[in-house]
């Protein structure tokens, strides 16, 4: 018992998880440190604090988009990272959409400002001169 509560401290495991603007970090999952993440009833969930701010687990997007074999892709690149192989950046081909859209500036809940098209715009409307005297 005293083993494995030391594993879980020095050692938590981590997961996957996407920020709002699109960087992946390995996030630990302590019982005993308030973080990212947090285990409830065996699942792993992003805190509400940090899911507020737009985090969301990477498998959660892999399962959304239905492309559950390039999670296993994603899974056999940190495992070779983990096993010290040398590795290059994971290809963008194989990431969820969300992760690239998030990384092209659309962050969700994020406003922004945009002209309107052409079609939309309208005249400003004249105003008089001021008159000298």
């Amino acid at each position: 018992m005293a083993d494995e509560r030391r594993s879980i401290t020095t050692n938590p495991p981590r997961f996957p998880v996407v920020t709002a603007t699109g960087l992946i970090k390995m996030c630990p999952v302590a019982s005993n440190v308030g973080g990212a993440l947090y285990e409830f009833e065996g699942d792993i969930l992003v805190a509400p604090g940090h899911a507020k701010a737009g985090w969301v687990l990477l498998r959660d997007l892999y399962e959304k988009e239905g492309r559950m074999e390039h999670w296993a892709v994603f899974e056999s690149y940190v495992a070779a990272g983990k096993a010290g192989h040398e590795r290059p950046a994971f290809p963008d081909e194989f990431l969820p959409a969300e992760v690239l859209k998030r990384r092209a500036g659309q962050t969700p809940g994020k406003k922004t400002w945009a002209p309107p098209s052409k079609a939309e715009a309208r005249p400003a409307e004249e105003t008089p001169k001021a008159r000298r005297n």
